[in-house]
């Protein structure tokens, strides 16, 4: 007889596909609501400091697909000049 739980060995039996579901759905639905909770001030942050800078465009360059790939090229312009990005960190 085969027994997948056996306490003996430390082993536990493996969680639901529904319970797994519902523990990612609520750690998604989580991090939403914290995105969401700050993007307008980071709308605001990032923007102003490019905004002081005279940058008007940031153009990036990804190579990938789906969940794969790679910023190749981050290239930033003041109307139709390229311009340098500024060198801030912003928290």
């Amino acid at each position: 007889m085969s027994d997948h739980h056996n306490p003996a060995l430390g082993q536990q039996p493996p969680a639901s596909p529904d319970a797994f579901l519902a523990s990612w759905e609520q750690k998604e639905r989580a991090y939403r609501e914290r995105a969401s909770a700050v993007l307008d001030g980071n709308k605001k942050a990032l923007f102003g400091i490019l905004a002081e800078h005279g940058i008007t465009a940031v153009i990036v360059n990804f190579d990938g697909y789906g969940d794969s790939g790679q910023i190749e090229d981050i290239a930033a312009q003041s109307g139709d000049v390229a311009a340098e990005l500024p060198d801030e960190r912003i928290e």
